[in-house]
């Protein structure tokens, strides 16, 4: 009987060390998967722009599949998947912002985004702009934990912050 507590034990010990590396790398894949995300998404508007000559979309949803049994067009370009278009992928939200208009044509966009669980999904943002510059922000420690939507509304009010969420993590 002593024998096995001692081995429940050394497994405790074992995943106490293991479980954080593990949480950290599933949180590293989630970045990246959020970076291919940006990159389909720059790739999409510059085929949507070459195609239909309107500029870049207005919105996610223009670049994303058309309904069954209908062709492509500017409204729904198939370009890239319904999950995507929809701005929600994996444990990233995307929030798509058109720039100046001119001639009725988007000049620019810019897309962020952000963990759809801060600081349990992933510790980063992304923001994307329509000359292919991706930026990174950090996640911070703080005492006062702040709820997705004051993040969301930081990030649409222009923040350029690098560090721009708080984790209610003791610092």
């Amino acid at each position: 009987m002593l024998e096995l507590f001692i081995v429940v034990a050394i497994i405790l010990v074992l995943m106490a060390i293991e479980l954080p590396n593990l949480w950290r790398a599933r949180m590293a894949a989630s970045q990246a998967a959020a970076e291919v995300s940006l990159k389909e998404i720059q790739a999409a508007e510059a085929t949507y722009a070459a195609t239909y000559g309107q500029g870049f979309s207005t919105s996610l949803a223009q670049l994303g599949p058309p309904p069954p049994h209908a062709p492509a067009s500017s409204e729904a370009a198939g370009l890239l998947n319904s999950l995507l278009a929809k701005g929600q992928q994996g444990a990233y939200d995307f929030v798509y912002i058109p720039g100046q208009m001119v001639q009725g044509k988007a000049q620019t966009y810019t897309v962020k985004a952000v963990p759809s669980q801060p600081c349990v999904s992933a510790y980063a943002y992304y923001n994307l702009n329509s000359n292919g510059v991706t930026t990174q922000g950090t996640l911070v420690s703080s005492l006062q934990p702040e709820t997705p939507a004051d993040i969301l509304a930081r990030i649409l009010g222009g923040s350029s912050d690098s560090q721009l969420f708080n984790c209610g993590m003791s610092p």
